[in-house]
This record gives structure tokens, C-alpha cells and sequence, in this order.
């Protein structure tokens, strides 16, 4: 592997996910002598400033993207001006930033504009088929999303290929020379319980206002049941933490062991199912999940529904949870995560490093 070659990753706000699937990237490259640079806007670049407080920052411009309805085309075309911008800024700052800091390779987490021609790139993520919720849609966009995707020499997709797959019908069976198969992605560690502080954990991400939504339903009906419950707001850097008194209990944010701590000592998981949290949880192979999908977010609609009807997961619509019900057949869907060898991903980053000239 080349020396201190300068790797630039950069990662889509929208939630947390994408910015904490590339903690272990950003480690990996460390480990292999590389020299990442982090560039993100919003609550990603704050998850990198607190995990990473000793590499170079940079903000890029902001999608601001929020989902005020339930209906994602509508909320997708209302914001796609201001999306076109931020992909514009981003195409005018890059060739800055290359040569400011001598980058030397680009690791792209679902940031559009964030490509060029004399920069050797991969792209990461994990929806190569978009799932839009109609068939004229699908044939609109998914050649332009196809056009964007190949603007990058590699694509990295983390999961595994075929039997024991995550993504399903969004990133699996197409026939591109240049998709790379790097395995799931996690920032957690495994860890050894000691005691069950709660016996449910609601794990909140995503845009707003949906995310506050699904916040103010969870308060109230959890302080309706007997269980001892907790919820992880998914808001880092924000204050509010309740640990005490009557049920549930509060924090703006959890990470690293104690974060695994939390969801490998509930019996149940009450989350949206976002392919991230879908990783993390695969990687800790923790235990009954409730499965609450962004409404009109037709992705992880898609991902529930899929592990629905596998027999791995309850879903339940925003604004319609019946907690009392989720928590009586909690043993009835169990997740059964595939035991499958983690995949080394130092040879990915070499094919990468040795694209660059």
C-alpha cells in the first residue's frame, strides 16, 4: 500500500447512518497507513469530529433535506431545486479541496455531486436500485441514478453477495464490472452483558420533522406499559438525558460499547430499519425488532416489509403502534442474523489507492 497516500471520504446527512458506517472505513484506512480527510455537513460531521477529533475536518455544502410530508415524491420534488444546488457547490468545491490537501483517492458515502473525472473514486452505499414507489418512476430516474453511480471507477457495497444478503433487491443481481461486494458495516463493538438495564430500547435517526414524530408517539405509549424502556434520540450533541424516574428514560445520544451495551441487553428493539442500523444490528446479532419505516421513506418500507415477511421482524406504521402488541409477540419473529466470516476489506482499499496516478 502506498505511503501516507490522502483519502478523502465523505458522507450524506441524512441521520447518522451514513456517517457512522464509514467509522470502520475510516479506521481500516488508518490502520493501512492511509491519510483520511472528513468531509460532511450537520450531524454526520459532528459524528466524525467526536469519533475522529484529531483528522482534518472539512463542511461541505448542505442538502438540508426533510421529509414535512408522507408522501416521498412529494417531498423529493419539493427539494430537489436545493438539492441541485448543493450538488453544484459540491462539484465547484472538490477540485478545491483536491488540491489544497492532495487528495488522492475520493470515498463517496451518497453524495452526489461529489465526483470527478481526474479523481479515483468509489462510490458506497448500498441502494443501487432506488426503490421508488412507481414503475414510471423507476424508469425515469434509475438510469440517471445509474448515470451518477457510474461517475465513480468502483462501487463498494456493504453487504455480502447472494445467499445471506442484506439489501436484497436494492443492491443485489446487477451485472456492473465495477460493484464490489465489501461485506456489512458497523461501528459497534461486540460486548459482554453484564446486568439489563431495559427491557426496550427505541433507537430514533433520520430527517425531520418524522423523527420528532416518531419521539412524541414513543413517549407516550411506552409510559403506558410496565417495562422498563429507553430512548436513544439519535441527537448528538444535544442535551435532555433522563436516567431516572418513571419510564421511559432519555438520551440525546449513545455510541461505541455503550450503545451495544443497550441493544444487546433489550428484549426488544423498537427502530426505523434503516439499512445502517439494520448492519449494526447483523454485526451485534441482537435480538426482536419492531420495525417503524419513515413513512413514504420507500427504502426501508421495502427492507421491513422484506424482513416481515421472511419471519425476521414486526413492522408497524407511525402514528398506529401498538406497543402492548409488539412486546406480546417479540419471540414470535426473531431475526436470526446469518453467520457469515467478516470480509477483509484492505484489498478493497488497495484497488482504490492503485487507481490513483
Amino acid at each position: 500500500m502506498p505511503k501516507r497516500k490522502r483519502i478523502l471520504f465523505t458522507a450524506l446527512n441524512w441521520g447518522l447512518g451514513h456517517a457512522s458506517r464509514s467509522i470502520p472505513l475510516i479506521q481500516k484506512a488508518i490502520a493501512l497507513g492511509l491519510q483520511p480527510y472528513l468531509a460532511a455537513e450537520g450531524e454526520a460531521l459532528a459524528l466524525w469530529q467526536a469519533q475522529f477529533p484529531n483528522l482534518p475536518h472539512i463542511e461541505l455544502p448542505p442538502y438540508n433535506i426533510r421529509y414535512p410530508s408522507q408522501n416521498m415524491s412529494w417531498n423529493m420534488a419539493l427539494q430537489l431545486p436545493q438539492i441541485l444546488r448543493a450538488m453544484a457547490k459540491e462539484q465547484a468545491l472538490l477540485p478545491k479541496l483536491v488540491n489544497k490537501y492532495q487528495i488522492s483517492v475520493l470515498l463517496n458515502d451518497n453524495r452526489y455531486g461529489c465526483y470527478s473525472a481526474s479523481l479515483p473514486s468509489a462510490f458506497l452505499g448500498h441502494q443501487l436500485r432506488i426503490a421508488f414507489p412507481y414503475s414510471w418512476q423507476k424508469a425515469l430516474f434509475q438510469p440517471i441514478n445509474r448515470y451518477l453511480l457510474q461517475k465513480h471507477r468502483l462501487i463498494w457495497l456493504p453487504d455480502y453477495e447472494g445467499a445471506g444478503n442484506l439489501s436484497g433487491e436494492l443492491g443485489q443481481g446487477l451485472p456492473w464490472s465495477n460493484i464490489r461486494y465489501i461485506g456489512p458495516l458497523s461501528r459497534l463493538p461486540t460486548v459482554n452483558i453484564q446486568q439489563q438495564d431495559y427491557e426496550i430500547v427505541a433507537l430514533l435517526s433520520g430527517p425531520e420533522p418524522q423523527r420528532q414524530y416518531l419521539e412524541n408517539e414513543l413517549r407516550q405509549k411506552l409510559a403506558q406499559l410496565p417495562q422498563k424502556s429507553l430512548i436513544i434520540r439519535g441527537k448528538i450533541g444535544e442535551e435532555g438525558e433522563k436516567r431516572s424516574g418513571d419510564y421511559p428514560h432519555i438520551l440525546p445520544y449513545a455510541g461505541g460499547r455503550e450503545l451495544s451495551s443497550y441493544l444487546l441487553s433489550a428484549r426488544l428493539l423498537i427502530l426505523r430499519g434503516g439499512y445502517s442500523s439494520l448492519m449494526d444490528l447483523a454485526q451485534l446479532k441482537a435480538g426482536a425488532m419492531l420495525l417503524c419505516p419513515t413513512p413514504g421513506q420507500t427504502e426501508q418500507e421495502y427492507l421491513a416489509q422484506k424482513l416481515g415477511q421472511q419471519g425476521r421482524a414486526q413492522q408497524q406504521a407511525q402514528g398506529q403502534l401498538d406497543l402492548g402488541q409488539a412486546w406480546a409477540q417479540k419471540e414470535q419473529k426473531l431475526p436470526n442474523w446469518p453467520q457469515k466470516a467478516a470480509i477483509e476489506l484492505a484489498p478493497f482499499f488497495r484497488e482504490l489507492v492503485e487507481l490513483a496516478p
